[in-house]
C-alpha cells in the first residue's frame, strides 16, 4: 500500500551528522606562487583556477579591475577572443570570471582528456592578456549601458545608498562611477593595473577533480615559469565603528516601485556562531521559497520580493559587521 504523505505536518528534524571533506593539499613553487590541490570523485573531469591579488578595493578607479577581469577571455597576445572562445568551446570547457573585494578569479572546468591543452591556455589568458581597443570599446560601452539602466532601479540605489551610509562615501566598497567615468577607461589603463598584480608570490592557483600525479606535477611547471614581480601588497580595510543608527533618503519621482533596504549589525567571520548564523539567514530570507518570502510575499502579498543576507569582514567579532536584511520591492 502507498504510503500518503501528509504536507501539512512537518517533517521531523533531524541532526545531519558528521560531514567528512578531504584535505586539499598545498605546494609553495620556487617562485613564491602557492599552488593547491584536491584529488577526488569518480569522473575524469577537473577545473582550474588562478587567484590574482587585487579586486574591488585596490581598483585604481571604480569598476577598472572588474572591467580588466571581463577583458582576460577577450584575447591574447597571441589568440584572439575568436580562437579562444573556439578552443575552450572545442574542447568542451567553460569559464568563468569573478572579482572579489581582495582578489580576482579565472575558473575553467574541462575533461581530464583536454587538461593538458588547456593548462597553458590558462596561463597565457592570466599573463598576457591583449585589452584590444575595439574589444576594451565595446565592453566599456556596455558597461557603462547597463550602469545607466542600473541608475533606475529601486534596488540598485537603495543598495548605493546603504553602502555610503555604513562605510561613507570615500570607501572604495561604496564607490560607484558615473557612465561617463567608465567611457574614460582606457587599454592602457586596463594594462597598468592588470599587469601590476602579476605577483607570483600573492597569486593562488587551485586545481581539483580526478587528479592524477603527472596532472599536478604539470601545473607545477606551468606556473613556476611566471618571473618575479614587484609585490602587490593588500591593505586592510578599515570600516568606521557605528554608535548609533542612521537612515537616508533617496528621491526616484519616475519609479513605479519602492526599495526599503535595512541593516543591523552582526557578527563577524571569527565569531564561532559566524556560520550557524549564516545557515539560518539563508534559511529564513536566502532564496525564493524561503519563509519571508512565503510569509511576506506569498500569505500577506505585500511585496514583490523580499531577501536577507549575511556581510561580514574578517575583522575580531568586537568589530561587529552588518548584517543586510530585507529588501522590499
Amino acid at each position: 500500500m502507498e504510503e500518503i504523505i501528509d504536507r501539512a505536518i512537518a517533517p521531523d528534524i533531524h541532526n545531519m551528522g558528521r560531514l567528512s571533506f578531504p584535505e586539499a593539499e598545498t605546494m609553495t613553487l620556487p617562485n613564491g606562487l602557492t599552488l593547491h590541490f584536491l584529488s577526488g570523485g569518480n569522473a575524469d573531469v577537473s577545473r582550474i583556477k588562478i587567484l590574482l591579488p587585487g579586486g574591488i578595493a585596490e581598483s585604481p578607479r571604480p569598476k577598472l579591475l572588474e572591467i580588466a577581469n571581463s577583458l582576460l577571455l577577450e584575447g591574447t597576445v597571441n589568440h584572439s577572443g575568436e580562437q579562444l572562445s573556439d578552443i575552450i568551446e572545442h574542447n568542451g570547457a567553460w569559464t568563468g570570471i569573478e572579482t572579489s573585494t581582495h582578489h580576482s578569479a579565472l575558473s575553467v572546468y574541462c575533461l581530464n582528456s583536454t587538461y593538458r591543452t588547456l593548462l597553458p591556455l590558462v596561463n597565457e589568458i592570466v599573463l598576457s592578456p591583449a585589452f584590444d581597443p575595439e574589444a576594451t570599446s565595446h565592453v566599456v560601452r556596455n558597461e557603462a549601458a547597463r550602469l545607466e539602466v542600473d541608475h533606475h532601479k529601486v534596488l540598485y540605489r537603495a543598495g548605493c545608498a546603504m553602502r555610503n551610509l555604513i562605510y561613507g562615501p570615500e570607501h572604495p566598497l561604496s564607490a560607484v562611477p558615473s557612465p561617463e567615468e567608465l567611457m574614460g577607461i582606457t587599454p592602457e589603463m586596463l594594462a597598468e593595473a592588470h599587469n601590476a598584480r602579476l605577483d607570483p608570490s600573492g597569486m593562488h592557483v587551485y586545481i581539483s577533480g580526478l587528479l592524477s600525479d603527472s596532472m599536478i606535477n604539470e601545473a607545477a611547471g606551468i606556473f613556476s615559469a611566471i618571473p618575479s614581480h614587484n609585490p602587490y601588497p593588500l591593505p586592510p580595510l578599515r570600516f568606521p565603528e557605528h554608535t548609533s543608527g542612521g537612515k537616508t533618503h533617496v528621491d526616484m519621482p519616475d519609479s513605479l516601485q519602492s526599495g526599503v533596504k535595512l541593516m543591523i549589525p552582526a557578527i563577524g567571520r571569527n565569531h564561532p556562531d559566524y556560520v550557524p548564523l549564516r545557515i539560518a539567514t539563508v534559511a529564513l530570507g536566502g532564496y525564493f521559497g524561503s519563509r519571508l518570502m512565503l510569509n511576506i510575499r506569498e500569505e500577506k502579498g505585500l511585496t514583490y520580493g523580499i531577501t536577507a543576507s549575511l556581510t561580514a569582514v574578517s575583522y575580531p567579532y568586537r568589530h561587529r559587521p552588518i548584517l543586510p536584511q530585507p529588501i522590499f520591492l
